[in-house]
């Protein structure tokens, strides 16, 4: 789990690519970072 300073700083660094912008879509790359999620969960 990261630290809070490090999702400020990782969040700083995104916004300005995603600022007015939506996500519709989102790759989990390495599956072991994550916990299995079921399919049907909306």
């Amino acid at each position: 789990m990261p630290e809070l300073p490090e999702v400020e700083v990782t969040r700083l660094g995104i916004k300005p690519h995603l600022e007015g912008r939506q996500i519709t879509h989102v790759d989990v790359i390495d599956g072991r970072l994550r916990w299995p999620v079921p399919r049907g969960l909306p």
